[in-house]
């Protein structure tokens, strides 16, 4: 029942099945790298905390530069560093989000800027003669139009 649902890789752009790697629908794939990720997530996570909780005992001091800190279990050095890090990836993504959305701001602005002086160049004016032209067809020879009717 599960391969009825399933389509190969490639086969929209390949027409067929190319290297035999089976793929599942978009939103199956979603799902699967949901899963992917949160198995992911859940493994760093139980890793940190046994090594967390394995070094509660053993304290250290950090010293950077002229700062010392004080007397800290290891386990809370690690969690707070990685924390730290958390908080440091979220506002450089923060900021990367920030500028991308500015910049496709500004291009869809300069997209209307270019379809509105594309439309604007082009002048509907009345054609001399009525407005009816006879254009001569590829291959028929031009005596063989019909005179323009006027209006």
């Amino acid at each position: 029942m599960l391969e009825a649902g399933m389509r190969f890789a490639y086969q929209d752009v390949f027409g067929g099945m190319e290297h035999g790697i089976p793929a599942v629908r978009a939103g199956e794939k979603e799902i699967a790298m949901f899963f992917v990720i949160l198995i992911l997530f859940l493994a760093f996570g139980s890793l940190l905390t046994i090594i967390t909780v394995q070094n509660l005992e053993t304290s250290v001091s950090l010293s950077v530069f002229a700062w010392h800190m004080p007397m800290l279990p290891l386990g809370l050095v690690v969690v707070f560093s990685f924390l730290l890090g958390a908080l440091l990836l979220y506002v450089v993504s923060l900021l990367s989000a920030w500028y991308d959305r500015r910049q496709i701001k500004r291009l869809r602005q300069r997209i209307a800027q270019l379809e509105q002086a594309a439309t604007g160049s082009v002048i509907a004016a009345p054609l001399p003669g009525g407005g009816i032209t006879a254009m001569p067809m590829p291959g028929m020879p031009p005596d063989s139009m019909p005179p323009a009717q006027p209006q």
